[in-house]
């Protein structure tokens, strides 16, 4: 059995090379969203912005108005809502298997589970008050 160099693998997973990972990955998320998105009474669009160590991923239309957060903070990502509540913080580490991952609450994530607990309801999840009632029933999400 050889010796895993875990000093070395621990190194090249820092939260700075996930963060820079992340910034693709969720460009290539939105696109792939936005791509989805249906014409009448669905007038919104998915858009995508980096600032410094923050990335921000909207959904924007008439009435709707939508972020989720990641914002790279000392050894973590932490993800924030809309009105800047903490959703998700997520560290560093190496699972068992030698595999870069984030912390979270216990649980080690692939960087697609991390971004799925992030977006999904972005994504999926229509507000209450952005559609009337008979305009659910005609066009569900």
């Amino acid at each position: 059995m050889s010796e895993f160099d875990w000093v070395n693998a621990r190194a090249e997973c820092s939260i700075g090379l996930i963060f820079e990972q992340l910034k693709t990955q969720v460009q290539k998320d939105i696109d792939a969203r936005q791509a989805l998105s249906k014409g009448p009474p669905f007038y919104y669009a998915f858009r995508f912005k980096v600032e410094n160590d923050t990335i921000i991923a909207m959904i924007e239309g008439h009435r709707l108005h939508e972020s989720v957060t990641f914002r790279l903070s000392g050894n973590a990502i932490e993800i924030m809502g809309r009105d800047g509540k903490l959703l998700l913080t997520g560290t560093a580490t190496l699972n068992n298997d030698g595999e870069c991952r984030l912390k979270v609450n216990g649980d080690e994530l692939e960087l697609w589970q991390f971004r799925k607990k992030a977006l999904e309801d972005l994504f999926f999840t229509v507000p209450d008050n952005y559609m009337r009632t008979e305009e659910q029933r005609i066009y569900p999400a």
